[in-house]
């Protein structure tokens, strides 16, 4: 007989621990790429907007070529862009789930 994963523990990441008391998710390498896409996305929004100081402006560029690398996404392609924030933006979807 097969042993169930720990609590927190996905069953295909026995290895992994989460805080979460229930299976984790998987998502698709292209869901991934999405989310990577996004958070990119609110990263650059936020130097712009003043949300990031002008001080720590270089870290979060480097930060964006970090995440692009990793996920081996290119954040100036506008088409992967438009298909991964599906007119929306992450900063869009939190104030929403904060103001319901």
């Amino acid at each position: 007989m097969e042993a169930s994963p720990a609590l927190g523990q996905h069953p295909k990441q026995a290895n992994s621990t989460c805080t979460l008391k229930c299976p984790l998710p998987t998502m698709s390498s292209d869901s991934k790429k999405r989310l990577a896409l996004a958070i990119i996305d609110f990263l650059s929004t936020s130097t712009k907007d003043g949300t990031v100081s002008d001080d720590d402006k270089e870290s979060v560029d480097v930060a964006q070529q970090c995440i692009a690398d990793a996920f081996k996404v290119d954040p100036t392609d506008r088409a992967a862009m438009i298909d991964a924030l599906a007119g929306q933006s992450l900063q869009s979807i939190y104030a929403e789930e904060y103001t319901s």
